[in-house]
């Protein structure tokens, strides 16, 4: 198992994008704003709803807050949903998305979650050179035979973790391609650092936050408000006796982090590629020749 610590985007690294803006306008300590006015925030990359009137030189990022505020956060503007800390958040566009992005730092693994589309291109720069070029199929259809190939229901891939050449501050270009809408809700760049070998017994799961109202009595539900979800992922690791120390280090330095949890390098369990942080690390010493520990990551 791998994990990558992401590389955060800078508001110059952001190259250019095929996204279609959010169009809203920035926000001016000089204008008069009505209720329900929409501004957006370069410094933040997120859109406000006015709830009071008039000028005030509050940016909104700090008036969202008490009996006081003047704005509502609606969240990230449609550019940059797909680098922000929400992969429920997607960047959205129409048959094509293409992003440029210049990363400062040392890559070597690009990681998309949450994705719609029919394939992925993904090209890397350095000095001028293009040093990789690849384009990868994100239908996830398993053909077994005639009736399937006719009826069987498309099946989107929605996780693609690519291992890139090691490269410092290259530059990163993905263009995501379907038949109609694209989407992108996670994409990071850094570095991976190994971690131990997954073992069986390792899973995932979802945690949901729809709430249900059941009568107390008959257990008939009265009410159901439904929400979203977000992925857990339960990983059992082996690690070898003389790395549990290094192991420590690292993983004391990762526990408030997020990064892109990546347990395999095989295509077909590409879908357990977590972007989210250590919730619960448990750490068994079998033998003098190996450590074996739990890792619960619960997905952002």
């Amino acid at each position: 198992m791998n994990v990558a610590r992401p590389i955060k985007l800078s508001a110059s690294g952001l190259v250019s994008t095929t996204a279609t803006s959010s169009g809203y306008q920035l926000w001016s300590h000089l204008h008069s704003y009505s209720v329900g006015d929409l501004v957006q925030r370069d410094t933040t990359h997120h859109y406000y709803e006015a709830v009071a009137t008039g000028i005030d030189a509050t940016p909104p990022e700090n008036a969202v807050a008490g009996n006081s505020a003047r704005w509502i956060d609606r969240g990230v503007i449609n550019e940059w949903a797909m680098f922000d800390d929400e992969s429920s958040s997607q960047t959205v566009a129409t048959d094509t998305l293409t992003v440029v992005m210049q990363f400062s730092g040392f890559v070597n693994h690009l990681s998309l979650i949450r994705l719609v589309g029919r394939s992925a291109r993904i090209t890397v720069e350095s000095r001028g050179i293009v040093v990789f070029d690849n384009t990868y199929s994100l239908d996830g259809t398993i053909i077994t035979g005639w009736w399937s190939w006719l009826f069987e229901e498309s099946v989107q891939k929605e996780t693609l973790a690519v291992n890139l050449p090691p490269y410092v501050d290259p530059i990163i270009t993905v263009s995501i391609s379907g038949m109609t809408t694209v989407k992108c809700g996670v994409c990071q760049a850094g570095a991976t650092k190994y971690i131990g070998r997954a073992q069986k017994r390792s899973g995932w799961g979802y945690r949901d936050f729809s709430t249900v109202v059941e009568n107390p009595t008959y257990g008939t539900i009265t009410s159901y408000v439904k929400r979203g979800n977000k992925d857990v992922l339960n990983v059992v690791l082996l690690i070898e006796a003389p790395y549990v120390a290094a192991f420590r280090q690292v993983m004391r330095s990762l526990i408030n982090s997020f990064c892109v949890w990546i347990p395999s390098d095989d295509d077909k369990l590409q879908f357990l590629t977590t972007y989210g942080y250590v919730s619960q690390l448990d750490v068994v010493m079998e033998t003098a020749q190996y450590s074996t520990y739990t890792l619960t990551i619960r997905g952002l």
